[in-house]
C-alpha cells in the first residue's frame, strides 16, 4: 500500500489518475506533519477532501499520525467507512491514567485495560458520528 504525500494539486491529480487505473485496495497518508491548525486547514483538509472525492469508491484510506478529536471527525466525515485510523494515542493515554473525552484529556484512576477500551470507544464514537469508519 503506497503512502502518499502532496504539496500541490498536481501531485494529487497524479495519484488520482494512478488510482483510477490501478484501483488499489488502500492508500496511506501520514498526517503527523500537519501540526498546527493552519497546516490542517490550509494543506491537509483541501488535499484530503480532493482525495475523498476522486479516489475509487472501494479504495480505503489508512490514516496515521493524527489523534485530535476534531481531526478524526474530519476524516470520518470525508471517508466514512473507507477510513482505517491507526493511532497509538488511546494506549498512551491509558498507560498514563487518562481517557479521551470531547473536552479533552481527563485523568482517571482505573485499570489500563478499561482506560484503553474507553479511549478506543471514544474514537469510534467520533468517527461514527462524523460518517462512519472501522
Amino acid at each position: 500500500m503506497p503512502n502518499i504525500y502532496w504539496f500541490r494539486k498536481e501531485d494529487l491529480d497524479r495519484y488520482l489518475v494512478w488510482m483510477a487505473d490501478v484501483a488499489p485496495a488502500a492508500i496511506a497518508v501520514n498526517l503527523q506533519t500537519f501540526r498546527t491548525e493552519v497546516d490542517w486547514e490550509q494543506m491537509a483538509m483541501p488535499g484530503l477532501t480532493y482525495l475523498s472525492l476522486g479516489m475509487p469508491a472501494k479504495t480505503r484510506l489508512v490514516a496515521t499520525g493524527t489523534s485530535r478529536t476534531n481531526r478524526i471527525a474530519d476524516l470520518g466525515a470525508l471517508f466514512g467507512n473507507r477510513l482505517i485510523l491507526v493511532s497509538q494515542n488511546p494506549l498512551q493515554y491509558a498507560r498514563h491514567g487518562a481517557v479521551m473525552t470531547e473536552a479533552g484529556r481527563v485523568d482517571r484512576q482505573a485499570r489500563v485495560d478499561d482506560l484503553f477500551a474507553a479511549n478506543v470507544w471514544h474514537y469510534a464514537r467520533v468517527v461514527s458520528q462524523a460518517g462512519g469508519a472501522r
